[in-house]
């Protein structure tokens, strides 16, 4: 069997999704535990870059420093670029707009215009925040409508990616969860919940809101399954591997309903906990469901993390 030899360089590799994405690209165990199709053809060579939380395996760098940027993909040399990268709280890029546009959209605009020059396959993680949430599922050509400084922030970085080249992936996630540092679960919008479930003191919890949350196994299958169609469809002219793309877990909760899934996952009490129910939604979409049929069937890829079971794994080592 021809193997193909892939060499991926991954943005943001000590975040949540980028940590993630480096080890099961790397890890054929992982390959196995949680397949795609054709997997097995393919072997990723890859190197994950940080700007903080630097460890063995990472290159620390700063992306705003072009030069830099340059003389590592020289050096390297990647035939795909996963971008994941970015400024991603909300209070933060309302506080620092500005800040969050240097890598949201002009880190995101230089390495997509390099990859183009290159012939290098650029993928730009975005989010469902750059629809309104009024009128979901939202279709990859639904009209979007950003409510914050964020989903506005990254949208920019999709335009930009766009204007870049054709030889690009857009794909956008909702709410990610998965396996976070030691005494960091606050890495996760998600797993920090079981602050509130362990703490037992009264607290209201939205109970509005509603969320798809989406492992971050799944979302580096869906990108390790984007990338084998792309190198399968090479011949293809133009490749259809390109454009925009839908990621998500297919079940949806509020924060109050995973909250008690937390508190019956290790048998503590939901009796503290109230549903909210008068949520402001000026800043937060109420429901930014992706419509993921379309991108589902095309790279014949479906996610295997039911929530209840992994977040409960996620959580064990807080408990």
């Amino acid at each position: 069997m021809t193997v193909n030899n892939v060499n991926v360089l991954i943005t943001g590799a000590s975040g949540l999704l980028g940590r993630q994405i480096l080890t099961y690209f790397e890890n054929a165990e992982l390959h196995s535990k949680y397949p795609v199709d054709d997997i097995e053809k393919f072997k990723f060579n890859c190197l994950g870059l940080c700007h903080s939380r630097a460890k063995a395996n990472l290159r620390p760098i700063d992306l705003n420093n072009f030069e830099q940027v340059d003389k590592l993909i020289d050096e390297f040399k990647p035939n795909v670029i996963i971008h994941s990268a970015a400024v991603k709280r909300v209070e933060s890029v309302e506080s620092d707009y500005d800040g969050a546009v240097r890598l949201n959209r002009d880190v995101t605009g230089y390495l997509a215009k390099v990859a183009a020059q290159l012939g290098i396959l650029f993928i730009y993680i975005s989010t469902d925040y750059i629809f309104d949430g009024t009128n979901p599922p939202y279709k990859i050509d639904s009209q979007t409508n950003p409510l914050n400084k964020y989903g506005k922030s990254k949208l920019l970085g999709e335009e930009v990616t766009k204007e870049a080249s054709e030889n690009h992936c857009i794909v956008r996630v909702p709410i990610l969860y998965g396996f976070t540092e030691p005494n960091n679960y606050g890495e996760s919008a998600i797993n920090v919940l079981i602050e509130n479930v362990r703490k037992g003191s009264p607290i209201k919890i939205d109970h509005q809101q509603t969320r798809f949350p989406t492992h971050c196994i799944d979302v580096s299958r869906f990108l390790a399954r984007l990338v084998i169609k792309y190198y399968q469809e090479n011949g293809t002219q133009p490749n259809p591997v390109r454009g925009v793309f839908h990621c998500s877990g297919l079940e949806s909760f509020t924060k109050y309903e995973i909250s008690c899934i937390m508190a019956d996952a290790y048998g503590l009490s939901k009796e503290f906990m109230q549903p909210d129910l008068t949520s402001d939604f000026t800043l937060r979409p109420k429901n930014a469901q992706l419509d993921t049929s379309e991108t589902y069937k095309f790279l014949t890829y479906q996610p295997v993390m039911l929530f209840k079971p992994s977040i409960k794994e996620c959580l064990e080592n807080f408990v």
